[in-house]
């Protein structure tokens, strides 16, 4: 069973008619790695009034084309400007400011803001969907370029600064039912990041902001952290808390209630892959305690109706995320196996239909292409066990799965003994399960 994660949040002085000052406090308890806590107390906020209309500084009006745009676009109730103006106050501790010299921290309405925060995120979220949905795996990912900076330009994790975009885009327009859609991406982001679905910055030196990351066997230099990974993720935490603050506190149930039924509609309408089915239910899921719990909630008009919905999609929640994982995999291809003869095969075959007895298997393959040997580490050193990895293929709800095994069978008799049990089967490290496979054979 799915591990349940704490979550409480306190917003002390925060009312209704108040402005969201530097003396808020808020304190937010969750697990970053299950079994272990992590507390994380948000102050000095820094003055920031989400209730006021900002206008723009003559330095914003110099720097940033759109410091004066008057559209008002679709979902939104403060036009370009005025949300471009509001990114100049906002806590500089999570928003880097001035805003326009940091732009890969806010929908700046260019073309280059909406392709990095259109396509970043998308790879935190095949990353998750991979994760079989009954455990927590840490995994490692690159690094992306904003504006394809090469050696002067800073280097972003993926998808991180679109969380803290979606963040400053909600506090600049919290009224606005889209922003509370942008608000339910990025808390699902932070969510699963503290789940320990996705953990970026491995690198060697990942600590260090002011590491010059290089190509692997290039001496090209790539750039550098803006921030360490300490850093990235205090923001993104406090961010998130701070923002679910001004949602229960300041923004009508009515918005947020918008915002949920975009959310079941997109699950419904624009699922059209098991990898959008996957991302958008997972997003759902995280929202659903946000939109259930906020004080605006009467649980009255359509909300019977909502939790019908939610709960039966609930329902199909494992299948859906199995899909998605599915769909999120490479396929793996089988350009490197070996032939084996068929006796050995069809005793394979029999040990592995033992291992799979719910799966028609229709195939085995070899990886290797002899045994590899594991010897004793006292002399005469004799060899104590083998092993070779095997894979196992069959179909799979349409598509075809390969599930990889080392054989490992242990010497029976003395040290001079060539004779071995007939072997079990063991996953091999690193390897969770079933994987998308290229067959029949390209």
């Amino acid at each position: 069973m799915k591990k349940q994660f704490c979550k409480t949040i306190v917003a002390m002085g925060l009312l209704a008619s108040q402005s969201l000052y530097a003396q808020d406090v808020m304190t937010k308890t969750y697990p970053t790695i299950p079994g272990s806590e992590n507390t994380v107390k948000v102050s000095g906020i820094s003055k920031f009034d989400v209730d006021k209309v900002y206008e723009p500084s003559a330095a914003a009006k110099a720097n940033d084309p759109m410091a004066t745009d008057a559209t008002v676009e679709k979902g939104f109730t403060r036009t370009i400007g005025q949300i471009h103006a509001a990114y100049e106050h906002l806590n500089p501790e999570w928003f880097p400011q001035p805003y326009w010299e940091n732009a890969q921290f806010y929908y700046m309405n260019d073309e280059d803001s909406q392709g990095l925060h259109k396509n970043s995120p998308t790879f935190l979220q095949t990353e998750i969907n991979k994760m079989s949905s009954d455990k927590e795996y840490r995994i490692t990912y690159a690094h992306d370029q904003y504006k394809g900076a090469k050696k002067t330009g800073w280097l972003v994790p993926r998808g991180y600064t679109t969380i803290m975009a979606n963040f400053a885009h909600f506090l600049a327009d919290p009224f606005a039912y889209q922003t509370v859609v942008e608000l339910i991406d990025a808390h699902q982001l932070v969510v699963d990041r503290q789940k320990g679905y996705y953990e970026g910055m491995h690198l060697p030196g990942s600590d260090n902001s002011n590491v010059i990351y290089k190509k692997s066997g290039f001496n090209q230099e790539l750039g550098r952290m803006q921030f360490t990974k300490g850093q990235w993720a205090k923001m993104q935490d406090e961010a998130d808390l701070f923002c679910i603050g001004v949602l229960y506190q300041k923004v009508p149930f009515k918005v947020l209630e918008d915002a949920m039924k975009v959310k079941l509609l997109q699950y419904r309408h624009k699922g059209k892959t098991d990898w959008w089915k996957a991302t958008y239910l997972r997003q759902i899921e995280v929202a659903w305690p946000l939109f259930d719990n906020h004080p605006g909630n009467t649980k009255s008009g359509d909300y019977e109706k909502m939790l019908e919905d939610y709960n039966g999609l609930m329902a199909q929640r494992d299948a859906v995320y199995e899909a998605g994982k599915v769909a999120s995999q490479n396929a793996i291809k089988l350009d490197k196996t070996v032939q084996k003869d068929a006796a050995f095969k069809n005793k394979v075959l029999a040990m592995g239909k033992q291992k799979l007895p719910n799966e028609v298997i229709e195939d085995v393959v070899f990886f290797n292409a002899d045994w590899e040997l594991f010897k004793s580490q006292e002399w005469p050193y004799p060899v104590t066990q083998r092993s070779q990895m095997v894979g196992f293929i069959f179909k799979k709800n349409g598509t075809y799965m390969i599930d990889r095994y080392n054989l490992i069978q242990y010497r029976e008799g003395n040290i001079n003994s060539n004779v071995f049990d007939s072997g079990t089967l063991a996953r091999p490290m690193g390897i969770n399960g079933p994987a998308k496979v290229e067959y029949p054979k390209k």
